[in-house]
């Protein structure tokens, strides 16, 4: 070795720190970073950054290192360890892969009985198309008559009322009473109208058609109404009529929570007297949660 040789290898050992070495070799470190490069001036012993090997363990600046001038024998901050993760990997790889292979099973499992249960279990009845639903009684006591929808196709003109004559089959057969604040169910004293929830296939002109009114009414009571119309929508649909002159707009409204009518009006900022005339309350009335409520706004509906 050459006198030129021997003072670039000192000057490269002068600028590694000190307290850097292999871990069976602590006074030899290898002159680039590397993983099997370690920390003995902490405790434990333990690998380095590559990173932070290049900026100061291998480097002049190794002085100004926070572990160098801490005092020794102290953790190595875990910021500056090395994190082995292939290592990891190579570790738990393959008990990882069997985890998600028995995953992957029990997922299956559960799919193929909630797929047999469907497919060979019981059925739901359907109801057999043309037999008229029974009618929901008032809590007044006495029967409201069902509308025998009778069905027509979709046309993009209202369909003439005036040679239409609707048909109703009185309920002779006992039912279960229910509150005559429901979806469905007629609202109202002077003006009959239902909160209507659409179903998949159906349109304005089908359902204008089905109870006896027609598209431009349906839109003119309505507050907010989306075109076209959306699966499971409420909208409220006139009942047997088709002059609506005076009719304010509306909205659908469920009740949550017992209340006054006089109180929900005030929540729903709209006139107590108006939501009492259309929904047929009297004053101090307390509706019970899962009543429906037609609420007026101020906006008179036009056709």
């Amino acid at each position: 070795m050459n006198g030129f040789e021997g003072i670039e290898n000192a000057n490269q050992k002068a600028q590694v720190c000190p307290f850097l070495g292999l871990r069976d070799d602590p006074a030899t470190a290898l002159s680039f970073p590397s993983s099997q490069n370690s920390c003995f001036h902490a405790r434990p012993v333990l690998p380095v950054k590559l990173e932070f090997q290049r900026k100061y363990c291998l480097a002049f600046s190794h002085t100004i290192c926070e572990e160098f001038t801490r005092e020794p024998d102290s953790p190595l901050p875990p910021e500056i360890r090395f994190r082995d993760t292939k290592g990891f990997r190579g570790k738990f790889g393959k008990a990882g892969v069997w985890v998600l292979f028995l995953v992957f099973l029990v997922v299956a499992l559960i799919v193929w009985q909630v797929l047999s249960r469907g497919l060979f279990g019981p059925g739901i009845p359907v109801q057999s198309p043309g037999v008229t639903e029974p009618s929901l009684s008032t809590e007044a006591g006495f029967q409201t008559p069902s509308i025998s929808p009778i069905p027509m196709k979709d046309t993009l003109t209202p369909t003439n009322l005036a040679t239409a004559t609707p048909t109703f089959a009185m309920q002779t057969s006992p039912s279960t009473t229910v509150s005559s604040h429901a979806l469905e169910t007629p609202i109202g004293i002077e003006n009959k109208l239902v909160i209507h929830r659409v179903l998949a296939g159906e349109s304005i002109v089908s359902i204008a058609n089905q109870y006896w009114t027609t598209a431009e009414a349906i839109r003119a009571v309505n507050y907010s109404l989306p075109s076209p119309l959306r699966i499971s929508w409420l909208i409220i649909v006139p009942i047997n009529q088709t002059d609506i002159q005076g009719l304010p707009a509306f909205d659908g409204f469920e009740v949550t929570t017992d209340i006054t009518v006089e109180l929900l009006a005030q929540q729903l900022s709209t006139d107590p007297t108006l939501l009492k005339f259309y929904n047929g309350f009297g004053n101090g009335e307390i509706l019970t949660s899962g009543e429906w409520v037609l609420v007026p706004h101020m906006s008179t509906a036009t056709p």
